[in-house]
């Protein structure tokens, strides 16, 4: 009887999925990165949020200062909090850093894609130039831009159930702003045997 129940909270586990929600909001000083996690059918939800970016100067050297908060459901308040400042340098030695990664373990990486079921990307910008010129010109660059970008998540098998992509001129005002809503899930069976794949990529 009690092994039955441990097998049967192991289907349970392995056929669950993880539920990922990316919010990005850029819009004057209100920037935020929002990343939300729910597991085992949304018993436990980890939220993330990053309020981005200040620039600071320093001794003639530009800065962006990020602050992260994070917190789920077990401890039902903020479990960590951390504030860094990165240099462009530091930026760019990150950026290489992902690449290294990104090409060692782009098998397993790739699996896991695979794997994921895409439901739904928001992405909205509006654009408020001067120069209501300027204005049309930008926006319509913009949105070849991210009929580009979305072509090439297509061609690496990333195709959303629901796409609402727009770009949308203000002639009123001078702003940009732009906001995402990215939803996708993934079964935890997936992910077990992509962390297989990696610790093969990683030892072997």
């Amino acid at each position: 009887m009690f092994v039955g129940i441990i097998i049967l909270l192991l289907i349970l586990i392995i056929m669950s999925n993880i539920d990922i929600n990316i919010k990005f909001l850029k819009d004057n000083k209100n920037d935020e990165i929002v990343i939300t996690a729910k597991l085992f059918y949304g018993i436990y939800k980890y939220k993330k949020e990053i309020p981005l970016i200040d620039i600071d100067i320093e001794n003639r050297d530009v800065k962006l200062e990020i602050n992260e908060e994070s917190e789920d459901t077990m401890t039902t308040g903020i479990i960590s909090e951390k504030n860094e400042k990165l240099s462009i340098q530091d930026i760019l030695n990150k950026i290489k850093e992902i690449k290294k990664i990104i090409r060692k373990y782009h098998m397993p990486i790739d699996y896991l894609i695979k794997k994921s079921y895409w439901q739904y990307l928001y992405w909205n910008t509006e654009v408020g130039l001067n120069d209501p010129a300027f204005t049309g010109f930008f926006t319509g660059l913009i949105y070849i831009l991210k009929t580009n970008i979305f072509s090439f998540l297509f061609s690496k098998n990333i195709c959303f159930k629901e796409l609402d992509l727009k770009a949308i001129p203000n002639f009123k005002s001078s702003k940009v702003k732009t906001s995402i809503n990215c939803i996708f899930s993934i079964k935890m069976g997936y992910i077990i045997i992509a962390g297989l794949k990696f610790l093969k990529v990683k030892y072997l």
